[in-house]
């Protein structure tokens, strides 16, 4: 077994019966609780967890990605 192991705090108490797990954002270290999705590798995030104007280390890139779930982008 690896000596690197993360340990989450997990709920069921915010996505009615999905497992989610809060995480800091940005410097101002604001709390948002994400949905744990193994067959996933992007992470949404609403506008109400995280102020980017307000993030001192923010740094934009020319980077640009779309993703489409289902019928939904």
């Amino acid at each position: 077994m690896s000596k690197n192991n993360l340990q989450l705090r997990t709920t069921l108490a915010y996505a009615k019966g999905a497992y989610t797990v809060e995480v800091k954002l940005g410097s101002q270290q604001s709390p948002a609780n994400v949905l744990l999705d193994s067959g996933s590798s992007t992470l949404v995030v609403v506008p109400q967890a995280h102020d980017p104007a307000h993030d001192k280390n923010l740094v934009a890139t020319t980077l640009a990605q779309s993703v489409a779930y289902g019928i939904g982008t």
